[in-house]
């Protein structure tokens, strides 16, 4: 499923952050966005994602985590599994099947007992790319997805990303 913006505007105050901006992302394919900061690159982003996650076929991956997170990596990385379905209605083998997968595609297993702000912030970011991979949605969104990353994590990532689009129909 291709998603798109059409003549999509957003305004801050006086100044628009996007002006009738109009594309269509193809499905199976990796997206870059580049541009300056405060060129509207998250306003984009955030306007796709308002417009696709309600129906679960985006995942989000935000540029930062809030902090004051007192839940394990395990609990950060169920919650994906909540998209689809009723909050306490609990996971099935297959919720957790997905949840360990993402854990093991991330090289996070070792962290799923620590709570979440007790770890760095490239653990972190790894930690919300394994929740966005558990939700298993056609189209994940990472706005700066390498920010908090070093370059070995950043270079995986990278790889594991080229993985989920060319052996797992993933956008």
């Amino acid at each position: 499923m291709n998603i798109e913006l059409a003549n999509a505007s957003v305004k801050y105050g006086k100044k628009y952050a996007l002006k009738d901006f109009t594309f269509e992302f193809e499905s199976g394919k990796i997206y870059c966005i580049l541009g300056g900061n405060g060129c509207g690159k998250t306003t984009m982003v955030r306007t796709l994602v308002s417009k696709y996650a309600p129906s679960g076929v985006i995942s989000y991956v935000a540029q930062e985590m809030p902090s004051n997170v007192n839940l394990t990596v395990l609990d950060v990385v169920e919650l994906g599994r909540y998209n689809s379905k009723k909050f306490f209605s609990g996971l099935s083998s297959n919720d957790k099947n997905l949840v360990e997968n993402a854990l093991s595609e991330m090289e996070i297993e070792d962290l799923k007992g620590r709570v979440v702000d007790t770890l760095s912030g490239g653990e972190r970011q790894r930690v919300m790319i394994a929740r966005s991979i558990a939700q298993d949605t056609e189209w994940t969104i990472l706005d700066e997805p390498s920010s908090s990353l070093d370059v070995r994590h950043t270079e995986d990532v990278m790889k594991k990303i080229r993985n989920l689009v060319d052996n797992k129909g993933k956008s």
